[in-house]
């Protein structure tokens, strides 16, 4: 089943040859991870979105101990929205600005999983839409964390004292979307500007405007014009999500110096295209040049 799981991944990257790959799992996990997985140390997750849409009734995700213990790990499904202040997700139990959420669509093949270091299980989720479902989008968010297993205390402690023992829970989540109907979305650049983040660090700050009745992630292509005239790639930004229904999403985004001297004194050309769940690009895209 894992196997076969990331055949179909290789081939929706469209690589040219299928090799014979003589190394544990891991290490195929860790080739796809930059565009296809997201990670924390401890587990991993592949791909880093779901979508349903059209026919599609069952997907998978396949999820890897990435530490070096046996552990234990329970799968959910999470309501979340996106919180721009903190940029980042709140889990919420009601909706908030319109969203729709799709845990009560979505049925998975197991709830718990134990997995040795190194190790990997693919996870089903089937899609159960009810009858007269509005046309729109619909998300939820895969959460998987590992079960705390508490040490056993060595010493008793002392009368009269407090012992505070930590016990780390190693975690992530993914967004799951559902659309119903024929949605459509569209991009646009509304601004860009350098700026200091919250550590006081110099970051190339993006904000982007979304239409239409669906998300749109894309990748962020940057050129500059050489001497000779031509256009060369100065920078790549993956995967930056416009979610639905918010209409406009700031990312603040990591800029080697060099890069952000050419970019603050040279014209510049940027590209975003749109891209799907394992990070093909597709036809939709917007150009121009930077102000």
């Amino acid at each position: 089943m894992i196997v076969r799981f990331f055949l179909r991944l290789f081939e929706a990257i469209n690589l040219n040859r299928v090799y014979t790959i003589a190394a544990p799992l891991s290490a195929v996990f860790l080739l796809l991870m930059p565009k296809l997985a997201v990670a924390n140390g401890q587990v991993l997750i592949a791909p880093y979105r779901v979508v349903f849409e059209g026919p599609m009734r069952v997907q998978e995700v396949a999820i890897l101990n990435t530490g070096d213990k046996r552990t234990t790990y329970r799968i959910s499904l999470e309501n979340k929205i996106w919180n721009e202040s903190k940029q980042g997700y709140d889990t919420v139990t009601e909706p908030r600005n319109g969203e729709r959420f799709a845990d009560q669509m979505i049925r998975l093949s197991v709830k718990e999983v134990t997995l040795d270091p190194q190790e990997s299980q693919s996870i089903k989720m089937q899609l159960r839409k009810p009858e007269g479902v509005q046309e729109g989008e619909y998300r939820t968010h895969l959460a998987v964390r590992s079960v705390a297993e508490i040490p056993e205390v060595k010493e008793k402690p002392k009368p009269g004292t407090l012992t505070v023992n930590l016990v780390p829970i190693y975690g992530l989540s993914i967004p799951i979307f559902v659309r119903v109907g024929n949605l459509q979305a569209e991009a646009s650049l509304k601004s860009t500007r350098f700026m200091l983040n919250i550590d006081k660090v110099e970051v190339f700050n993006v904000v982007l405007e979304r239409k239409g009745d669906r998300t749109i992630y894309g990748n962020l292509d940057l050129f500059h014009q050489a001497r000779s005239g031509k256009w060369e790639k100065l920078a790549r930004y993956n995967a930056l999500p416009l979610l639905w229904p918010y209409p406009e999403r700031s990312f603040q985004l990591g800029t080697a110096p060099e890069t952000a001297a050419i970019i603050k004194s040279s014209p510049i050309k940027y590209v975003y295209t749109e891209i799907d769940a394992v990070n093909k690009e597709l036809p939709y895209h917007i150009e121009g040049m930077l102000k």
